[in-house]
């Protein structure tokens, strides 16, 4: 899956700087049913204009494989008001309250009594249509203390609306001020995936304008059976960071709608930048891509289980039909058709070999279940005639079914429903096959290729 973050500023003005005091995307996928997932967003975007801007606002669009896809985007602006959990994450000195003029005393210690700061009340009063302001200060040298407004976000076309308010604060003290946009996004994607796990591609673009942040984080969150096995991360395509796990979410309180989606049952990832990344950010930033492989890392010991249980299985199915005894019976060799000179092991082996098949085909095809059911039908019928009857060698003729119907002739059914398994299983094997090589000639014509994808699915 590719997840594209397309942030445009879309004012009339040009040459426009624009500073991201904070950006947070997490990314949640959640359990992967038959190659699709419910995937939610979270974007915490607060900004401001580093100068006067002519109708000024920020335009968030997304994109999903380049495919056209339905967004459902809600807004979240309450979070800013979660004092507990956002001093954990935005520094513990870090506040939210409805007086503004106390915050603005904090920006006034330490602006040092900077002229002009009482119009910010004016402002704020005025911003968004949130009560309350959330002001942040960390001890980071490239995150500078703020006042972030909780704004609510507007809609057009699928895409988030991000307006200014305070067009009317001077150039000077713009700094001091942040239009706070708090909003998830849902959907539902393809997910290619297969029993090691799935590959997510994550890029984040800032377009027509120059821009700078403070702090920018992404992080996402997977299933617990999940981990990283490669990924590649960089900012702007030049400087390198990295993605790793994070083990302490347990002890941290978030979001009661996070922890709703599982976050402390869940696998949690971030983008993890050096110092060296954080200063080059605060100057510039223009784009955010990361390709993450993630690995089933209990596939392997579920393999490794079927393997060895499908083994016994096989094996013991083996010794039976190939014990001396069992083949010199009338009841066992009524099983097989007369089929020229081949003898009863090599049919028993066939038929081990088609229940081999059968077993891999049902397992990683995405055909309805009384499909399924349908095709196993002959050779559960056929072994429950041996296994689970005690037929009468007497009645193993086809004299019952020529002269009266009176009785079924079981030698009849039995041989002709190991010839349909057979059938079958060559069925099943030879689209195992075309699906694994995917064949040009047959796959890439229009009906083959649409009733492959039926079977097995994307």
């Amino acid at each position: 899956m590719r997840l594209t973050t397309s942030i445009r500023e879309d004012s009339a003005s040009g040459d426009v700087k624009l500073n991201i005091d904070k950006f947070f995307q997490f990314i949640i996928i959640g359990d992967i049913v038959d190659g699709e997932a419910e995937v939610t967003v979270y974007n915490a975007i607060a900004f401001h204009y580093k100068s006067e801007v002519t109708n000024p606002k920020v335009i968030v669009s997304f994109n999903v494989n380049d495919e056209e896809t339905p967004f459902l985007h809600h807004d979240c602006s309450r979070f800013y008001q979660e004092q507990v959990v956002l001093n954990q994450f935005w520094g513990k000195a870090s506040k939210f309250s409805a007086s503004y003029r106390e915050l603005i005393n904090k920006i006034n210690d330490i602006a040092g009594n900077k002229e002009g700061l009482e119009e910010l009340n004016v402002a704020l009063d005025n911003a968004g249509d949130k009560d309350g302001a959330f002001f942040i200060t960390e001890k980071k040298n490239v995150v500078k203390d703020v006042i972030i407004a909780p704004c609510s976000i507007k809609e057009s076309n699928g895409s988030v609306i991000l307006n200014d308010f305070f067009t009317d604060v001077k150039s000077d003290l713009k700094e001091y001020v942040s239009n706070g946009y708090w909003f998830k996004t849902s959907f539902k994607s393809k997910v290619e995936n297969n029993h090691q796990g799935f590959k997510l591609k994550v890029d984040v673009k800032l377009e027509d304008a120059k821009y700078s942040s403070s702090d920018f984080k992404v992080y996402i969150q997977t299933n617990k059976n999940y981990d990283i096995k490669q990924s590649s991360s960089s900012i702007d395509d030049k400087h390198d960071v990295s993605i790793e796990k994070v083990y302490s979410q347990n002890s941290l309180k978030y979001f009661k709608d996070w922890e709703d989606l599982g976050i402390y049952k869940s696998s949690l990832f971030r983008m993890s930048n050096g110092s060296d990344v954080d200063q080059t950010v605060s100057e510039s930033v223009e784009k955010f891509s990361a390709s993450v492989q993630f690995e089933d890392i209990f596939a392997s010991r579920r393999r490794e289980i079927s393997i060895l249980i499908f083994s016994i299985v096989l094996s013991l199915l083996c010794s039976i039909g190939l014990d001396a005894t069992r083949q010199d019976t009338i009841e066992f060799k009524s099983l097989f058709p007369s089929l020229g000179n081949f003898s009863i092991d090599f049919l028993w082996l066939g038929s081990c070999i088609a229940l081999a098949t059968k077993y891999i085909f049902l397992k990683y095809s995405k055909i309805p279940l009384p499909l399924k059911i349908l095709l196993i039908t002959p050779a559960i019928i056929w072994f429950g005639s041996y296994f689970f009857f005690d037929f009468q060698g007497s009645r193993y003729g086809c004299e019952d079914l020529i002269n009266s119907g009176r009785e079924l002739c079981l030698s009849y059914l039995q041989s002709n429903l190991y010839l349909i398994d057979i059938l079958v299983s060559s069925l099943m094997l030879t689209l195992v096959g075309v699906n694994y090589k995917q064949f040009k000639v047959v796959y890439n014509t229009s009906y083959a290729r649409r009733f492959m994808v039926w079977v097995f699915g994307r």
